[in-house]
Formats: C-alpha cells, sequence, structure tokens
C-alpha cells in the first residue's frame, strides 16, 4: 500500500471517531485513549519483541522495517486528526488546549521529517513506546474522580512515567539530543527531533507536577499550614 493511501485511511478514521466521541462526551478523552492504545500496544509487542540496541547509530537507523512505519503513519496521521477535537470540541483547560496542539504539531513534524529524511526509524518507535503510559494518563480522566480507583490509577501513572518514561526514555533523548548538538548536525536536531526537544521540556514540567502531587498526598496543604 502507498504511503499516501495509508495515511490518508488512518487520518479520515480517526478524524470521523474523534469528533464523534468528543460530541457524545466532550469532557473525556476516549479518542486520545482509543489512538494511544492501539500506538502503545503496537509498539511495545513490536519494540520489545527485537534485541536490545539503544546505541545513537542504531537509533538513527534509516527505515525498512514496514510495522514500524505503519505505526509512526498511525501516529502521524492522529497528531492531525485530534486537532479538531482539540479546537473546537474538547472541554479541557486553555493551557492543556494549548500544550497538546503544540505537542501534535512537532510531533508531526519529527514523524513526518523522520520518513521523508529516512532517518531514525529505531528512535520514532522507541519514542512511540513512551505512549504506554498515556493509556492511564488517559484512563485516570475517562474513571469516576473520586474513589480508591482513581488512586490506584493516579499512582500507576506515576510509577509508570517516572520508571520508564524518566528513567529509561529521558537519558535517551538527552543523549540524542547532546551528540547532535555537539556534532553540529542543526538540521536533525531542531527539525528531526523537534519533538524530542519539546517533548523533553514536557518531561521536565509533567515529572514536577507528579512530584508535587506525590508530596500533596504525603502532607496535605491543610497539614503543611499547621507545621508552618
Amino acid at each position: 500500500m502507498e504511503v499516501w493511501v495509508e495515511v490518508s485511511i488512518y487520518f479520515v478514521t480517526l478524524t470521523i471517531l474523534g469528533v464523534n466521541l468528543a460530541r457524545v462526551n466532550p469532557k473525556k478523552p476516549y479518542m486520545s485513549f482509543f489512538a494511544t492504545s492501539v500506538m502503545a500496544i503496537g509498539s511495545v509487542m513490536h519494540y520489545f519483541a527485537q534485541t536490545y540496541d539503544l546505541s545513537h547509530e542504531t537509533l538513527a537507523e534509516p527505515w525498512h522495517d514496514p510495522t514500524t512505519q505503519s505505526l509512526a503513519l498511525f501516529a502521524f496521521a492522529y497528531m492531525f486528526a485530534d486537532l479538531p477535537v482539540l479546537m473546537f470540541f474538547g472541554q479541557m483547560e486553555t493551557y492543556e488546549r494549548v500544550m497538546f496542539i503544540i505537542h501534535h504539531m512537532v510531533s508531526a513534524v519529527q514523524l513526518g521529517s523522520s520518513l521523508y529524511c529516512n532517518k531514525y526509524q529505531r528512535l520514532v518507535l522507541f519514542f512511540i513506546t513512551a505512549e504506554a503510559t498515556n493509556i492511564l494518563l488517559n484512563l485516570r480522566k475517562i474513571i469516576p474522580q473520586t474513589g480508591p480507583l482513581k488512586l490506584i490509577i493516579d499512582a500507576m501513572f506515576a510509577v509508570s512515567f517516572l520508571g520508564y518514561r524518566m528513567c529509561y526514555l529521558f537519558p535517551i533523548l538527552v543523549r540524542t539530543i547532546v551528540i547532535l548538538a555537539l556534532a553540529q548536525e542543526w538540521f536533525d536536531l531542531f527539525v528531526i527531533n523537534c519533538g524530542a526537544l519539546f517533548v523533553g521540556i514536557l518531561h521536565i514540567w509533567w515529572t514536577y507536577l507528579i512530584l508535587k502531587g506525590i508530596y500533596e498526598i504525603i502532607v496535605p496543604p491543610k497539614k503543611k499550614e499547621k507545621a508552618e
């Protein structure tokens, strides 16, 4: 199947699905939950079935794997298909709306330029596996916002984010950025890997929010005021 045909099918299908799900309940991220689940399950099963090799040279390898290409095209189509939901139909805080729109745009640039320039196939697959933590992130917004189930999902998300994204993915991201900067490969750094730069900044911010939330659970605000 031609690349443009495949990505068009994904885009049309996801756009129709996303708009209709948002109309049913604009406060719940059903579309994001579905898309991230597909990307996470597919990428995790494919990535961890392979030999572990996270050297920079391997991460920068050209595109040759049809499964990884299909996952990347699905992710690329989702970044555009989700925009109508983010801009018109979904109900969320303004800062979240802006953050997700920018995230989708830079991710689309990274995916598209990586495919077009025939570079960083394994790095793209590696980053798509991080969507596994977003299953829990979206699930915690879908389930009832009170009760023990919410607390369990929150704890699972915090552990998975800090454990997988920050301890496993983030160091590789930083290493990639440093190597490209030292080699003065500016196009690769600021265009092909612009998503990695932006997501790296977001990871620091998200980690701060998670740690802050954990601290406030351990030391509630009222107790802190009494302690002061």
